[in-house]
């Protein structure tokens, strides 16, 4: 039996403001780059099992048309973290995954995460060439902690 996987029309929130002024190609990829367990086993195949808090963490990389309304919110955040680090409330996030199955059905995969700051500041280029990149601003945040949950 073959399973039908249609997907459309993802969200995502930052600080409860959804974004949706996105460019081009991969728009938002979440990564989780740590691992969420680890083991090692030893004589006569005693094995020891720790739990990774780092497992939770994450990155988050957004592409948005640079200047947009999204980029100005998102520069006002940065200039709030720069302008006061200790002061600064970290950020929010919740990316929304819907898949459709086909015949009308909607599973939504949700990915909330806390405890985010910003990586890096954006980088910015010019080209003579025509290359359409130049009107590209990508954000870089971490997240301390990113639950998944299926509704």
């Amino acid at each position: 039996m073959s399973i039908a996987a249609v997907v459309s029309k993802d969200t995502i929130s930052i600080n409860g403001r959804q974004l949706n002024n996105w460019a081009d190609g991969d728009v938002a990829k979440l990564d989780i780059p740590e691992v969420l367990a680890n083991m090692t086993t030893g004589k006569q195949q005693n094995t020891i099992y720790a739990y990774s808090y780092k497992g939770k963490n994450a990155k988050l990389e957004l592409r948005l048309i640079a200047g947009s309304s999204d980029d100005q919110f998102l520069n006002g955040l940065l200039q709030s973290l720069n302008q006061n680090p200790s002061a600064f409330s970290l950020l929010n996030m919740e990316f929304d995954k819907n898949i459709g199955d086909g015949a009308g059905n909607i599973t939504t995969i949700v990915y909330l995460g806390t405890g985010g700051v910003f990586e890096k500041q954006p980088m910015v280029m010019e080209n003579a060439a025509g290359e359409t990149s130049q009107a590209v601003v990508v954000w870089n945040l971490i997240f301390a902690n990113v639950d998944r949950s299926i509704v």
